[in-house]
């Protein structure tokens, strides 16, 4: 079928932030309602370190890490990536309902890192590993992970951990200039603005939201405060990203 002279210039638009543009990450985030939050991705701190590694004879057969840092604030999802010597081997996966949990919905473990079974589900609950923010050492205590095969996970005691986040995208685009930006409307001195491609016949960029983060490729993180969206006859093209 035929392409329509604005799905046509969509696509170009797409290919020329391929080819001339930066590669940077579109990170979506998502907060559990309530105090705290709970954002996902966490913001983590660069020292994370598995504490405890139980293998998979704890419940359903998955086995569970204690992932300990300095700073841990927020949550894991389901389909997040625990990386342990450069390797995303082990995906993280729902809590267990009857996994016991504070006030909160933190999960508890034992002394030797399994977790804290219940007979029965508790009433505070939660989907996600969860890391308390009233006290920021706070480690993630039980994070359920699954892996192809069920290798062992016990020789990744004490190594270092970082993580692969599902919610983070990898999207194309340039800096706006100063002129872009000010014809935008954006005219105040620490704004920052990116210009991404929205849409191409084989993969469409969902709008970007507030306060979902842009990070570039040289590790710098900026927070998206509003959104300008260009298209034609309903074919979006671009996304003109205002940031701090």
């Amino acid at each position: 079928m035929a392409l329509s002279l604005q799905q046509y210039a969509a696509d170009r638009a797409s290919i020329r932030y391929k080819q001339r543009g930066d590669l940077m990450t579109l990170r979506r985030i998502t907060l559990l309602p309530g105090t705290p939050p709970y954002p996902n991705p966490p913001q983590v701190s660069a020292d994370l370190v598995i504490r405890t590694a139980i293998d998979g004879t704890h419940g359903l057969g998955l086995s569970y890490f204690g992932i300990y840092g300095s700073s841990v604030i927020g949550r894991l999802t389901p389909g997040d990536q625990v990386i342990i010597a450069g390797q995303p081997v082990w995906t993280v996966v729902a809590m267990p309902a009857n996994v016991q949990t504070d006030a909160d919905g933190i999960a508890m473990a034992n002394p030797d890192g399994s977790p804290l079974w219940l007979a029965q589900a508790p009433a505070t609950w939660q989907t996600d590993t969860l890391a308390g923010t009233e006290n920021p050492a706070l480690p993630w205590p039980v994070v359920p992970v699954s892996a192809p095969g069920a290798p062992s996970c016990t020789s990744a005691f004490g190594l270092p951990a970082s993580f692969i986040f599902r919610a983070d995208e990898p999207i194309y685009g340039n800096s706006m200039n100063q002129q872009k930006m000010v014809e935008a409307g954006w005219i105040e001195g620490n704004d920052v603005g990116f210009e991404i491609a929205a849409y191409d016949r084989f993969n469409k960029v969902a709008r970007p939201r507030t306060d979902d983060q842009v990070m570039t490729s040289d590790g710098f993180v900026y927070s998206i405060v509003s959104v300008n969206e260009q298209s034609r006859a309903n074919v979006s093209q671009l996304y003109a990203l205002r940031c701090k």
